[in-house]
């Protein structure tokens, strides 16, 4: 066994295929003249395969086994840097998960028909898959010429896509050579040039189609992972140059709502889309528009969520779930439709999906691996989506955390210190802005007055807080907002000037929200310097700590009392920690990894007993 480039693997695979099927001799392989065959066996343009005129990257081992598009699509992956991939939103999709989805959305479309369309295909996994599945449902050699011509064509209009990474796109093209060649050795075999054909797969950018134009009956795929939070250039390209996107937007989103949205957008009535994604979206409030359109523009027929990180993909760190929907513009149908729900708990992929094909037809079932139920109407599925089979226990007069406490968020610095981006003019990584660690609070504070220390406060990491209370500050915060006087303050504004251009771009300061050396969101500083109950958004258990009044960032939530709502915090937080209350977080809160994300939502929707109020106020 040795490793070969994947390009020069797969130009063999190709050749070797080519010899056994009789499109060539098998005696002089080194003789191929790929172009004409390319041109007359297939009726494409040759110039438009480049496989074998350039040499591909990655390397794989040649161990005598076909390459199959998700090997192939895996040695490319790994040919990208692990930061570009990560910028890109770029993570291929396994084999065994490609033809899962594939089959479970033609199970529910009724068979193969019409237009199967992906947004984002990568090396060309579900396309393959279905074009692969058409192919070997036609009985090729009882086509009459004009027959085989008109089927050829059908094969080739029926897949519809985009993508717009040139390198995974040629992978994709060049596979079609493998997958359509059953075609192309009739044509050879019969004497017979193939039809002039051309391919609707597109190196471009899926968000550039208008989805009304698309109209297809099938939608399989697997969109980008990319959230806004530090990727806000690309969010504002796609807002500036497609303005239709700019309805879809939330702030804080991620990039893979869009392309769900375009899904759905693209479907004829009645037309299938099946994807796979995390579970964040079904939780999260900047996915409340997504969710939105999915209740009201379709029926989700089946939701299956891979419980824990089950290495569907284990690159991206995320809770995977594969759902599938049918676009139907009647309301009424959208409106009483309940969702299959199946919840797969085993420790391997494969152990999930062997469950699943046990019990594919039950429409009721749990054991250890797979929990299976119906989950509720869809008009009641407004808010955020959590899926349990446990019923929701709710006492009369129970009240939720939200009718009697306020949940705010702490302060946004933005930015905390000089990054990578940043540094330029004598700038360094890791200068603090507005937050200093133990040892750089030490040296600025032998710099400035004692007036000015007073601006710099103990500043709390979300990691701080934890089931026996919360540790000892690391960090300093430089808290400043709008209603300090800069000018009384020369070394803060000295040391703050230096990083005026940065501060400045920020949006809150061109509109005038706030003045240039202002903490972004400073908040209001009596939060802070209050009584309140803490959480941390991210962390690995929920936990709630009481607190006489600390400093931290937007990564930890800050609950009190409403106005008029007298009680003790105390008593709360210990609720808050309770048994109960946990378990009923653990089964309404997203997931990433092995961490567990709190939203506000979440938080104002934890159901109270009403028998607990007077205890509070006690």
């Amino acid at each position: 066994m040795h490793s070969r480039s994947a390009a020069d693997r797969f130009r063999t695979e190709i050749i070797r295929r080519w010899g056994s099927c009789g499109i060539i001799g098998n005696d002089a392989p080194q003789a191929v003249d790929a172009e004409r065959i390319i041109h007359t066996a297939y009726g494409f343009d040759a110039g438009q395969f480049d496989l074998f005129t350039e040499s591909g990257s990655g390397s794989v081992a040649d161990d005598g086994n076909t390459l199959s598009a998700g090997a192939l699509a895996s040695v490319y992956e790994r040919s990208i840097d692990r930061e570009t991939r990560r910028k890109k939103g770029q993570f291929y999709t396994p084999d065994d998960i490609i033809s899962f989805m594939t089959g479970r959305a033609l199970a529910y479309a009724g068979g193969m028909h019409g237009t199967m369309f992906d947004p984002a295909f990568g090396c060309g996994g579900f396309l393959i898959d279905m074009l692969a599945r058409r192919v070997a449902s036609c009985d090729i050699p009882s086509f009459s010429d004009s027959e085989l011509t008109a089927q050829y064509r059908a094969v080739i209009d029926s897949a519809y896509g985009y993508e717009i990474d040139p390198g995974a796109f040629r992978i994709a093209r060049s596979y079609l050579l493998l997958v359509l060649m059953p075609f192309a050795a009739e044509f050879t075999r019969r004497g017979m040039h193939a039809p002039e054909v051309h391919l609707r797969m597109q190196n471009a950018d899926a968000l550039s189609a208008d989805p009304s134009s698309i109209k297809a009956d099938l939608a399989v795929f697997n969109p980008p992972y990319l959230g806004e939070k530090g990727n806000k250039a690309v969010f504002d390209d796609v807002l500036n140059r497609y303005p239709h996107w700019r309805t879809h937007y939330r702030a804080r989103m991620d990039y893979l709502y869009w392309f769900i949205a375009l899904g759905i957008e693209s479907l004829t009535e009645g037309g299938v889309l099946t994807a796979v994604t995390s579970t964040y979206w079904f939780t999260a409030a900047s996915a409340d528009r997504l969710r939105e359109l999915v209740r009201t523009r379709s029926m989700l027929r089946e939701i299956i969520i891979f419980e824990g990180r089950s290495g569907v993909f284990p690159q991206a760190n995320v809770h995977a779930a594969v759902f599938t929907l049918v676009r139907t513009d009647d309301s009424s149908a959208c409106d009483a439709n309940r969702p299959r729900i199946v919840l797969l708990k085993d420790r391997t992929r494969e152990a999930m999906l062997s469950a699943y094909r046990a019990h594919m037809n039950s429409t009721e079932f749990e054991d250890g691996s797979i929990s299976i139920f119906t989950g509720p109407e869809q008009r009641t599925m407004t808010g955020s989506w959590v899926f349990t089979r446990k019923p929701a226990r709710t006492e009369r007069g129970t009240v939720t955390l939200g009718d009697i406490c306020e949940i705010r968020q702490g302060i946004v610095p933005n930015p905390q210190r000089v990054t990578g981006r940043m540094a330029s003019g004598g700038m360094l990584r890791g200068e603090p802005i507005f937050v200093f660690d133990e040892e750089q609070y030490r040296e600025f504070s032998t710099t400035i007055s004692r007036k000015e220390r007073a601006l710099l406060v103990p500043f709390h990491k979300n990691t701080d807080i934890g089931p026996k209370g919360i540790a000892s500050p690391r960090y300093h915060l430089l808290y400043i907002d709008r209603t300090i006087d800069i000018g009384r303050y020369p070394a803060i504004r000295r040391h703050l000037m230096r990083y005026r251009k940065i501060l400045s771009a920020r949006r809150e300061c061109r509109t005038g929200k706030i003045p240039w050396y202002s903490l972004h969101w400073p908040r209001t500083r009596s939060l802070f310097t209050t009584a309140s109950i803490v959480c941390p958004y991210l962390s690995a258990r929920p936990v709630f700590a009481y607190t006489d009044g600390i400093y931290a960032a937007s990564d930890v939530y800050y609950i009190t009392f409403r106005p008029g709502q007298k009680g003790d915090l105390r008593e709360l937080a210990a609720c808050l920690n309770s048994r109960p209350v946990i378990a009923w977080l653990h089964d309404h809160i997203a997931r990433k990894g092995d961490m567990i994300m709190l939203t506000s939502s979440t938080l104002r929707s934890l159901p109270i007993s009403s028998s607990l109020v007077p205890v509070l106020k006690r």
